[in-house]
């Protein structure tokens, strides 16, 4: 199970360095471990 936590990890760091937001195109960010419902959220956007 730690293996999965690592490559989601890694997966999201290259989401928030590879990935623009679709509506705006503002870059992407990650939350806090442990934030509730989202892992990744717009720097721009609420």
């Amino acid at each position: 199970m730690a293996n999965n936590k690592i490559h989601g990890d890694l997966g999201e760091r290259e989401v928030t360095k590879k990935a623009p937001r679709p509506n705006c195109g503002r870059k992407l960010i990650l939350l806090p471990t442990g934030y509730p419902l989202y892992d990744v959220q717009c720097s721009g956007c609420l």
